[in-house]
């Protein structure tokens, strides 16, 4: 099975996450594809009541009913050191399309500015990674659109989303099928992996858009 690695990292202010250009099982970088950008990873905290910068949103805690970043019930076990948990919905499976919702958690004690892209790698269930090309955009599915790249204020409880699209079709009958049992992001440096069912059939490309606020 042929590997690369493509990634997406979260980015921004404080902590990031963002992506990077599709690189190959050994190391060796390969062109990123159009509409991928470009980041790094960093982690800081801000004070409490800063929002970031001016045109930066800041998602508080918001009075009951008012707007805001969603919450939710974070996954058990202890928060990682980042302060940010990565999670993964159940797969909106329609013919030949499959649709996904990332999660990101602030489970820490403090408000940190995320933006960006989620950087990602696919598994197999060997843990070798499987060669997809990873695209920043909402190329795949046309309901899904990508708000773009945005540092926001997540402060603690509070969570971005970001939607995963993917074909599993066939155009080459010579080409074995890419599938992936595992997600492994890269969060402020450090790797979280969960564990998702990915049939990308022989198309080799994943959508991704950036961290958003869902309303």
């Amino acid at each position: 099975m042929r590997t690369a690695v493509a990634a997406l990292a979260v980015a921004g202010t404080a902590v990031v996450a963002a992506g990077c250009g599709t690189q190959s099982g050994s190391g060796a970088s390969m062109p990123a594809p159009a509409g991928t950008g470009d980041f790094r990873v960093h982690a800081d905290t801000l004070p409490p009541g800063i929002s970031g910068g001016t045109g930066v949103p800041s998602y508080g805690v918001p009075p009951t009913g008012g707007p805001g970043a969603t919450t939710s019930a974070p996954p058990a076990g202890p928060c990682p050191a980042s302060g940010l948990r990565v999670g993964v919905e159940a797969t909106d499976a329609a013919t030949g399309l499959r649709q996904t919702t990332v999660t990101l958690t602030n489970c820490g004690a403090k408000s940190l500015a995320v933006g960006g892209y989620p950087k990602l790698r696919l598994l197999d269930d060997h843990g070798r990674t499987v060669e997809v090309r990873v695209h920043h955009g909402d190329d795949i599915v046309d309901s899904v659109t990508d708000p773009g790249p945005a540092t926001t204020t997540l402060r603690p409880g509070r969570q971005l989303i970001a939607i995963l699209a993917w074909r599993n079709t066939y155009t080459e009958s010579n080409d074995p099928p890419a599938l992936a049992t595992t997600l492994e992001f890269t969060v402020a440096g450090a790797k979280q992996r969960v564990p998702l069912h990915v049939d990308l059939g022989n198309t080799g490309k994943l959508d991704v858009t950036a961290w958003y606020v869902h309303k």
